[in-house]
């Protein structure tokens, strides 16, 4: 379990790490004019990496049921939905002061990202819901329910945020079966194993990074769960090295690194935009501003009531994750 854990935790610093790179390409080319091959070349990882998350939380499913009904849905209230509504304020309020700045202030254009689930806090809308489904569902066949969420993704393939939500339904689910089924992950281990799942997950990141939208597509489940077991493989090779020691330290604070990541680097590509600063290290600029942020609000956390209460509904102190 402990060595299990350890590789987990890398893994999801990075999935966490690839979503800030994303963001801060996104936001270098919207707003300051950078070069658009950056949204490309982050985009390769757009298969994988919040099928990787949230695969990773699915796998923390079966302990967090262990704590009982009332424990488990009071937690998942007190962790998730909570910070969910304060980084959603926190958003909308972040774009109507930006708006008001260009004297165009509107409440509705500040609210909409996030009342249709466009800004990036869906993310834990959904993981909530799936962590009360798998409490309803605790005694239902994993198959049956990786089968109705693909299924499902399937149908509603024409809607993004409906293939979204049941896309990662199964893959949620399908962390519950990996840990109820560790032989799979022993089975992957071996190089041609390894080899051969890159070989059906390179298409998916290819097409991605040409602008093909793969993302969240039924059809390509098995290339997105091929490139998380590649990945899973690479980490737990290089989990003992400086930078996954770094990735395991994001992914033990992941929530923080996720939730504080974007409010700082909007602000801060208004500013460059303003100051009129642009170019091909622009996006490093916002993702050091985004990895600050979360490390920053790590540690505050240690000694402000106010930075705990920004991410779960209890004052404890919590500690620091080297």
């Amino acid at each position: 379990m402990a060595d299990r854990m350890a590789w987990m935790d890398a893994l999801r610093g990075y999935a966490v790490l690839a979503v800030v790179a994303y963001h801060a390409a996104l936001l270098a080319v919207d707003l300051t004019g950078g070069p658009s091959w950056l949204v490309a070349a982050t985009s390769a990882l757009s298969p994988f990496r919040m099928a990787a998350l949230t695969l990773l939380s699915g796998m923390l499913l079966a302990r967090s049921l262990a704590k009982g009904p009332a424990a488990y849905l009071a937690g998942k209230l007190h962790r998730i939905a909570w910070p969910y509504v304060v980084w959603s304020l926190a958003l909308v309020a972040a774009f109507l002061a930006l708006d008001a700045m260009s004297g165009e202030a509107d409440w509705w254009s500040a609210a909409r990202p996030v009342v249709v689930q466009d800004a990036y806090t869906w993310y834990l809308l959904h993981i909530f819901v799936f962590y009360v489904a798998g409490l309803v569902c605790r005694r239902a066949p994993r198959t049956a329910l990786i089968a109705a969420g693909l299924g499902a993704a399937y149908l509603g393939q024409d809607v993004e945020h409906v293939r979204r939500f049941f896309f990662l339904f199964a893959f949620f689910f399908l962390g519950d079966l990996l840990v109820r089924r560790p032989e799979v992950w022993r089975r992957t281990a071996s190089a041609p194993v390894v080899w051969a799942a890159a070989a059906v997950a390179a298409p998916a990141g290819w097409l991605a990074a040409q602008g093909q939208d793969v993302r969240y597509q039924a059809l390509w489940a098995l290339p997105a769960f091929a490139g998380i077991l590649v990945a899973a493989q690479a980490v737990r090779r290089t989990e003992s090295t400086w930078a996954g020691a770094r990735a395991a330290a994001v992914g033990r604070s992941s929530m923080v690194y996720y939730l504080a990541h974007f409010i700082p680097m909007l602000v801060a590509a208004v500013g460059l935009r303003e100051v009129g600063v642009s170019g091909v290290f622009t996006p490093l600029l916002l993702a050091g501003v985004g990895v600050g942020a979360g490390w920053l609000l790590v540690r505050a956390q240690q000694g402000s009531v106010a930075a705990r209460w920004a991410f779960a509904w209890s004052p404890a102190r919590v500690p620091v994750r080297r």
